[in-house]
């Protein structure tokens, strides 16, 4: 199936956990609930691309996500009909081809937070206390590369990355591994722990 100017998707579902009841979502809580990646149904016409019918594509989350308008459940506005949807170009993270190769759209990688540890006196008393996400978030943020763009530089996996504040996007990947996709450009410091 050749799309006009966008990717088409179709996913079994559209979120996570989703097995007929209703699901709640709030603004906050939307792109955790959201599924973000689906199979490649249709390329774009002129697509001149890696990305292949069967691929993986990740998204988005208001590619697939859904509203409630007066108790009435709204679909995307990318929704073309059954569980299928186009995903213009700005709505593209990036995708897995059928070998497992991650190919980029732009200049990001994926990252795992790197969590931060407690330390326990022989006695109990915790030295380190965890801050909240929102906490968290309001400081640098560290990660630990795991998938990487080819074009990265003296990047490479395993490094630990330094963040500048909210510049991660959390993304489910279809494995279930929660990673964060970062543009390069917010990448403070590479750190030598």
């Amino acid at each position: 199936m050749k799309a006009v100017d966008f990717f088409i998707i179709e996913t079994e579902k559209t979120h996570f956990d989703s097995d007929g009841s209703i699901i709640l979502i709030d603004k906050f809580e939307n792109q955790a609930k959201v599924r973000q990646y689906a199979k490649v149904v249709g390329v774009p016409r002129k697509y001149k691309g890696k990305v292949a019918i069967g691929d993986t594509l990740y998204f988005h989350f208001n590619t697939t996500a859904f509203s409630i308008d007066n108790g009435n459940k709204k679909e995307s506005q990318y929704h073309i009909g059954d569980n299928r949807f186009i995903v213009p170009d700005n709505m593209i993270h990036f995708a897995v081809n059928k070998k497992g190769k991650t190919l980029f759209f732009k200049d990001q990688m994926l990252l795992k937070q790197v969590k931060e540890t407690e330390e326990v006196t022989p006695s109990g008393i915790i030295l380190t206390i965890p801050k909240p996400k929102i906490e968290f978030k309001k400081s640098s943020m560290k990660g630990t590369v795991t998938v990487l763009n080819e074009d990265m530089g003296d990047v490479a996996i395993g490094d630990i990355i330094l963040l500048s504040k909210y510049s991660d996007y959390e993304i489910t990947m279809e494995n279930g591994e929660i990673l964060w996709l970062v543009d390069f450009d917010s990448m403070l410091a590479k750190l030598d722990e």
